[in-house]
């Protein structure tokens, strides 16, 4: 298997990597709808027709009834376009699953054929098996879990897609300068498209050129413009985008609350990426104070990485590891939320972050593999048999680790996809782990309101809104389920308490049902014509509900 693997190893490793990604992900092929796929995709009637393709790039992602254009705040055509396509494909679940699901083997795949391509700059001589071990860690790691089963995740596969391409073209194309430009830029424009993320990959491909080949980095320059340039143009001039709201905690928080989070939040990635035993949806906190747990305690593990890291780069000089520690560097910047984000951490956030720090990981073996023995010397015979020893113990020792290390994580990764087998059964385990999340127990909430528990998604609804008073998704849900319950006059204040707390067209349309089921149309016609038909002056549900008022 291993002499197979060295004579064909790209033919090799996409096999392995696709059987290991059927083992372990297989499962969720018949999984459902959950979470914004509803929202994006199931109840989202502009992606249901093969019309609306060129009309992905006029608005966001989310459904909104009579408007012309999609709503939100991301601007993601290419993901969009990704649901048309798959949608006149199948309605079914399974066949946007079983796309993202080959899409991430692809990526991969790619990742190992990065580690082979940047290899080749190497100070020592580079073993296939490494970059093999990265693309299976990359594979199989419980932290992407989320961005392979989730839908509506498909945007961070999507865009690693493209951005992977776009380094493994510029690691290796040598054709005219052109067309080095050209597909460069059309890769990296992808990437652009496909999130606003993407922006990471036109600065990593840079710093590729910087340290490896800096006859591209014009080349680069070039197609680094042309790509900003038509995104920009598209994404001001061509598209219709919301503000955004500030649900998550971090988009409310000042600065000073922000920055001391920071070593929170890099203590979060990195006890999951070592230890992955704790996965959840994105989690939504602050750190307010400088307690020991929430300050102190990360801030020293980050400093004592920071000073191994700093460690590491004096002994080992080889460009590769500054290079992917760069990567990993960027990627945790762009999520350290010094910029808010719409969630403090997110599994799906350490995609692009966890390629860097495998490839720092496994050039740095790769180092300690060709340098923790005698050195080599033609004359010495002896001496080199000792050196090839123990090189070939050292090698040895380290692919055992790799391998426990692997089935650990591939062990993890299994039992956290069988989480996503329904939405219940997803919320409620995550709702252990954070239970003082307002998003979640208003998702249970959620679910159990349509399997008929009212009362038990009373409760959860209740504590939602008690968690942040400032959702009008929780409240509309808590008036909801007090009007199926029979109580009109709490269901009219939590409707009201909605209203009050910003636009929202299913808050918004349940209020107006209630007022009109109470025939109040006197309050019905000024709710209409003060908030709902100036938000939404499309909407064909308001202007009928304004009609009955006038009767």
């Amino acid at each position: 298997m291993a002499f197979y693997f060295l004579r064909r190893p790209k033919t090799s490793a996409l096999f392995v990597l696709l059987l290991l990604a059927l083992a372990i992900f297989g499962f969720s092929l018949n999984f459902g709808f959950v979470l914004d796929d509803e929202s994006q995709v199931v109840n989202n009637l502009y992606i249901h027709s093969l019309s609306n393709i060129f009309g992905a790039f006029t608005g966001s992602t989310m459904e909104s009834l009579g408007a012309k254009r999609m709503a939100g705040v991301y601007y993601k055509p290419l993901m969009t376009v990704s649901y048309i396509l798959l949608w006149a494909i199948s309605h079914e679940a399974w066949i946007f699953h079983a796309f993202q699901l080959i899409l991430h083997v692809l990526n991969s795949f790619l990742v190992f054929l990065f580690f082979v391509n940047i290899g080749k700059f190497s100070k020592f001589s580079f073993n296939p098996l490494l970059g093999f071990f990265a693309a299976v860690g990359f594979l199989v790691h419980p932290v992407n879990v989320e961005a392979v089963v989730y839908i509506a995740d498909l945007q961070d596969i999507l865009y690693s897609f493209f951005g992977l391409l776009a380094l493994n073209f510029v690691a290796s194309y040598q054709g005219s300068r052109f067309k080095t430009a050209l597909y460069l830029g059309i890769l990296l424009e992808c990437a652009l498209l496909s999130k606003e993320s993407g922006v990471l990959y036109l600065l990593i491909t840079g710093c590729f050129c910087a340290y490896f080949d800096r006859r591209k980095l014009k080349l680069w320059a070039y197609a680094v413009l042309g790509a900003g340039a038509l995104y920009m143009s598209l994404r001001l001039g061509l598209a219709d985008l919301n503000h955004g709201g500030t649900s998550s905690q971090m988009l409310r928080a000042d600065l000073i609350d922000r920055l001391i989070s920071v070593p929170k939040i890099f203590f979060h990635y990195f006890v999951t990426f070592i230890f992955p035993k704790e996965l959840a949806l994105v989690q939504d906190w602050v750190v307010k104070d400088f307690s020991i747990s929430d300050f102190w305690l990360p801030l020293c593990v980050v400093l004592i990485l920071l000073a191994a890291g700093k460690s590491l780069l004096r002994k080992r000089r080889d460009p590769i590891i500054f290079f992917f520690l760069a990567w990993f560097i960027l990627g945790m910047g762009a999520h350290s939320n010094l910029v808010p984000l719409d969630g403090t951490v997110a599994d799906r956030w350490f995609y692009f972050p966890l390629v860097g720090l495998l490839g720092v990981m496994g050039f740095y073996f790769n180092e300690v593999i060709h340098t923790n023995g005698f050195p080599k010397n033609r004359k010495l015979g002896k001496l080199n048999n000792k050196y090839e020893k123990s090189r070939a113990r050292n090698q040895g020792i380290s692919i055992l680790v790799a391998s426990i290390i692997l089935l650990v994580w591939s062990g993890r990764s299994f039992a956290r996809t069988l989480d996503w087998k329904t939405a219940l059964l997803l919320y409620q385990h995550d709702l252990k782990l954070l239970p003082d999340s307002f998003y979640l127990q208003n998702n249970v909430g959620v679910e159990l309101f349509r399997i008929g528990d009212t009362t038990g998604a009373l409760g959860y609804f209740q504590r939602s809104t008690e968690l942040f008073p400032g959702w009008n998704v929780s409240w509309t849900n808590l008036g909801s389920a007090h009007e199926k319950l029979g109580n009109i006059e709490e269901a009219e204040r939590c409707f009201k308490r909605s209203v009050d707390n910003g636009p929202s067209t299913l808050g918004y349309q349940n209020y107006a049902s209630l007022l009109l089921k109470l025939d109040k149309k006197a309050e019905l016609k000024t709710f209409m014509e003060e908030h709902a038909l100036p938000n939404f002056p499309d909407n064909p549900i308001f202007k009928e509900f304004y009609g009955q008022s006038l009767h």
